[in-house]
């Protein structure tokens, strides 16, 4: 018997020992797969003007306080005098405006600029069939997301209008008692719409009804 326990355990040391160097041969790898994937954005990154660089950063960065505020601290004086300004949504958009004159001041800027007639013309055939490659608008969109003046531009457009729309729901939840916001909040920061959908759900479940199409739920 007490041969059959001990090698019981032994088998179920052996196993969790198994399982343990399978889990970290595991991490091993994607650890690995990581470092590789991570080594062309990094040599990519060296190529970047630092002030490209720290556009990025600054669009990045500095919203986030305001979403911290709204999301752990949304009763609070200091959010309320925050928030209940336009202020944050000026900075954001004034950052915006920063980058865009960092971008334009780049070589090559107003040759980039110019693809984006691309994204919008109608003459180009939206997709093509013939080859099995689309082609059109979103390729023209896709040449430019390769540019990083583009994609800073592009990245604070998005945390700009992200930022406004979380403004508006805090404002709207905080006037009417709108429960769980937090969550609705920390989904538009990162999603965008799926976030403000979210945010009608929970109004309607919760007996508050729609915001008011006027308007009224966003004011400054």
């Amino acid at each position: 018997v007490a041969s059959s326990r001990g090698h019981r355990e032994t088998s179920a040391s052996s196993s969790a020992s198994a399982s343990t160097a399978t889990a970290v041969a595991s991490v091993a790898t994607l650890a690995s797969a990581a470092t590789t994937l991570a080594i062309p954005d990094a040599a990519n990154a060296a190529e970047v003007l630092p002030s490209i660089v720290a556009s990025f950063n600054l669009a990045t960065f500095t919203p986030q306080a305001f979403w911290l505020l709204m999301i752990l601290a949304p009763e609070s004086v200091v959010t309320r005098v925050v928030m209940g300004s336009w202020v944050p949504v000026l900075i954001a958009t004034g950052i915006h405006v920063f980058v865009d004159g960092v971008g334009f001041t780049q070589p090559g800027a107003l040759e980039e600029a110019a693809k984006f007639g691309a994204v919008f013309d109608p003459s180009i055939p939206p997709w093509s069939w013939a080859d099995g490659s689309v082609t059109g608008p979103l390729v023209g969109f896709q040449s430019m997301l390769e540019n990083p003046n583009f994609v800073t531009e592009e990245w604070a457009h998005v945390l700009a209008w992200d930022l406004f729309v979380g403004r508006w729901m805090w404002l709207d939840a905080t006037a009417r008692g709108v429960p769980l916001l937090g969550p609705s909040l920390l989904l538009t920061n990162f999603t965008g719409p799926p976030g403000l959908i979210q945010y009608f759900i929970v109004c309607v479940l919760s007996g508050k009804g729609l915001p008011p199409s006027d308007g009224g739920g966003g004011g400054g």
